[in-house]
């Protein structure tokens, strides 16, 4: 079996509401990447700056050397599903699968990307929703 090369992804800004330090993110993608037998590359840092992908975009257009992205966290992806689907559908394009540790989740199509939307949403909902039930029903996420 020819094992995986993957790139990390981490970011310096906050993940789902939390600021997670890098040497955090990067020791949990260092372990999921032993666990699953990948070979790790070194973690590519993105910008700050709220809703910009422009280290992620760097690191698609330049993937030809690895098999796959492995990111600290589903929710370091655009919020905006659209933004996510063009991010992937580069991914795709090119046969690379994206991995996120700490959820343990990979994907590798659209039929995958559709479930990782549904995650996304619930906990959006989860969040906004939390102490007003009735927003739910009224709720065009879902």
């Amino acid at each position: 079996m020819k094992l995986k090369k993957v790139k990390g992804y981490i970011s310096s800004r906050e993940i789902n509401g939390a600021v997670i330090p890098q040497k955090v993110q990067n020791l949990v993608i260092r372990e999921y990447c032993k666990n699953k037998n990948f070979i790790y590359h070194l973690s590519s840092v993105e910008h700050k700056m709220k809703n910009t992908f422009h280290v992620l975009d760097e690191v698609i257009k330049n993937i030809s050397n690895v098999n796959g992205i492995v990111m600290y966290s589903i929710f370091q992806l655009p919020y905006d599903e659209k933004k996510r689907g063009i991010i992937m559908k580069k991914l795709f394009k090119k046969s690379k699968f994206l991995s996120f540790a700490l959820e343990n989740i990979t994907i590798k199509n659209f039929k995958e990307l559709a479930k990782l939307n549904s995650i996304i949403k619930l906990n959006f909902l989860l969040k906004h929703c939390e102490k007003n039930i009735s927003c739910l029903s009224n709720s065009k996420i879902l």
